[in-house]
């Protein structure tokens, strides 16, 4: 309903941090352009959980204009901003978050990394395979390794989506099989 709208853009400015994760997430829901501001806004609040609530309502909106702005919020302090830019920006699929989603690829935090990954994927822009490779062989999260290994299927690497079968079907061992086949399959095209 659009006369929620105002009401809810007025209580961004509440001073509990809760209310205006709430309230980023029933804007999300609304959707339309006058909720677009206030979510962008919403990323530069002092409430990390209200910033990476934000970074996920962006990419629900489908709103070219919030590129910019995730890109900003890929560099926040807080992790879970970081997934949440990267899964957004994969979702809007603009091809000038490549570069800054690869360089996402060798973060400290596997998390961060997965959600690089599987982003890069989304974009499917060729510059991300050889980065996701690198990126494959060294990868000690399982996660984040699968994420990477599925992103490069859907680049069409032969050799990631037989990796990708394999780990994702054959979980007992896997450390092992993968140190064993990573360096053959990644380097088939």
């Amino acid at each position: 309903d659009s006369r929620a709208v105002q009401p809810l853009i007025a209580a961004l400015g509440d001073e509990n941090a809760r209310v205006r994760q709430a309230v980023v997430g029933g804007l999300a829901d609304l959707g339309g352009s006058p909720v677009f501001d206030p979510l962008v806004r919403a990323l530069k609040d002092t409430d990390r959980q209200v910033r990476e609530v934000a970074a996920g309502a962006l990419g629900r909106l489908k709103d070219a204009r919030a590129v910019e702005p995730l890109l900003a919020a890929l560099g926040d302090s807080y992790a879970n901003v970081q997934i949440n830019a990267a899964r957004s920006l994969g979702a809007l699929q603009d091809s000038k978050a490549a570069e800054p989603l690869i360089r996402m690829l060798r973060d400290n935090n596997g998390a961060v990394r997965g959600a690089a990954a599987e982003a890069l994927g989304q974009l499917n822009d060729p510059r991300a395979v050889q980065p996701l490779i690198d990126m494959a062989l060294r990868e000690e999260s399982e996660i984040s390794l699968l994420r990477a290994l599925q992103s490069l299927t859907s680049l069409g690497h032969t050799g990631a989506k037989e990796a990708y079968t394999q780990l994702r079907t054959h979980r007992p061992g896997w450390q092992e099989w993968w140190a064993q086949n990573k360096t053959e399959l990644l380097q088939r095209k």
